[in-house]
């Protein structure tokens, strides 16, 4: 809202990510094996390439619990911390990598 404001003050930072609500989609399948998901941008912007260099995909919403992009209800939040989820997403590297037998490589 006062955005010209915080420009002009010289004790005020203002930085725009315009990638903040944006989302990874991460899918890797193999046979009868496909694991995927999303993670948002502030997570995952040190695990994944930068967002120019991806194709962009496209989801339609659906309805109910389990829906695309929708938001955590405040119990969620507790348990499903940022520390949380990196823990789940390395340990579904980890599992992947062993059914497989490939190593894995996250650039």
């Amino acid at each position: 809202m006062y955005e010209k404001e915080i420009r002009k003050c010289p004790s005020c930072t203002y930085d725009t990510n315009e990638d903040y609500y944006s989302l990874f989609f991460l899918s890797i399948s193999s046979g009868a094996f496909t694991f995927s998901f999303h993670t948002p941008y502030p997570i995952g912007q040190d695990q994944f390439p930068a967002p120019a260099s991806l194709e962009k995909v496209v989801h339609e919403e659906q309805e109910g619990l389990f829906r695309f992009g929708r938001g955590l209800f405040e119990e969620e939040k507790v348990i499903f911390s940022e520390k949380s989820i990196l823990q789940f997403f390395y340990e579904s590297l980890e599992k992947y990598h062993i059914t497989l037998q490939q190593p894995y490589v996250l650039s």
